[in-house]
């Protein structure tokens, strides 16, 4: 928890059969994308850094 400043924050998705999540930097900067949870809500604004 030392360093959680320093750490890189950003929304992720886990896909099926993986064991890692993604990170979502390309798909953050496409024009009309909207990124919504599991209930397919909107739950940030996509354009903020």
């Amino acid at each position: 928890m030392t360093l959680m400043d320093a750490a890189w924050w950003g929304p992720s998705v886990r896909l099926p059969k993986r064991d890692r999540s993604r990170i979502l930097f390309v798909e953050r900067a496409l024009p009309g994308i909207y990124i919504v949870n599991g209930k397919g809500e909107r739950f940030l604004n996509e354009a903020k850094s």
